[in-house]
């Protein structure tokens, strides 16, 4: 499927577009980019993820409708930095992005592991410090928050554009390790090798920035798209409001990812 394929969920008629909140026109509509990334944002148009449902359902509390664009991370990004989107997700807060983008309230507390091939690494691989994996050879995704990090510890670091492609690697033994969300991680390695999904393990102390806040995903929002700052007080009112009514719960319970601690 083209990465650049906009996510079914609308459909255009005469310029017209018609989405699950009602008929609106196409300039009412809030732009947001994301990359595939299950289960928290999926490019099918039957199963949109944990993200876009609960962005759909935060923004129809305050009366507006949303649109998804799938990219390669690096790329979404970047359209939220030259204002053609106005957020892009799901995003970690660090030092380095607050320097150019505004963030949502938190949307879900997740955990980062690195994982690895237990037949390449049976008993898995020493990690107390990131400094430990400077022998190894990771597999990052290009745009992703640790990349200064890792590059200010000198690990060393093979980046693709997605996180496909470092599964893929690290079944192939190019690669020892990948830094990973659990949720999605666990979600690839059992959609590409469901046969052998138990040749895959992870490290048990999870990747946290030092000094960095606790691992929560967030909207990563552009401050040059148009009224952002009043699409953000929206959106962390909606997200409030349906955290409230139960329909935040009932999405991550739909999709099967942890709702303890949320």
């Amino acid at each position: 499927m083209c990465m650049k394929k906009r996510l079914n969920i609308i459909a255009v008629v005469w310029g017209v577009f018609v989405t699950g909140i009602g008929v609106v026109s196409a300039s009412d509509e809030i732009v947001l980019t994301t990359e595939n990334y299950p289960p928290y944002a999926i490019e099918r148009a039957d199963d949109l993820g944990v993200f876009p449902e609960l962005i759909i359902a935060a923004f129809k509390e305050m009366g507006s409708s949303v649109t998804f664009k799938f990219y390669p991370w690096k790329r979404a990004e970047n359209e939220v930095r030259l204002g053609r989107s106005f957020a892009v997700f799901p995003a970690r807060l660090t030092k380095e992005r607050q320097q150019e983008f505004d963030f949502s309230d938190p949307c879900y507390n997740y955990s980062a592991k690195f994982f690895y091939n237990k037949k390449f690494h049976p008993d898995g691989v020493p990690f107390e410090k990131l400094e430990d994996l400077r022998p190894y050879m990771l597999g990052g995704e290009l745009g992703y928050w640790y990349e200064p990090l890792f590059k200010e510890i000198g690990l060393q670091v093979d980046y693709v554009p997605t996180v496909e492609q470092n599964i893929h690697k690290l079944y192939a033994g190019r690669i020892d390790l990948v830094p990973e969300e659990e949720n999605n991680a666990r979600y690839l390695i059992r959609k590409l090798y469901p046969e052998e999904a138990d040749q895959f393990g992870a490290l048990a102390k999870p990747l946290e920035e030092p000094g960095g806040d606790i691992n929560q995903l967030r909207l990563m929002v552009s401050r040059t798209y148009p009224n952002a700052g009043e699409l953000l007080q929206k959106f962390n009112e909606g997200l409030a409001a349906i955290r409230a009514n139960g329909t935040y719960m009932q999405i991550l319970e739909k999709y099967q990812v942890s709702t303890e601690g949320q």
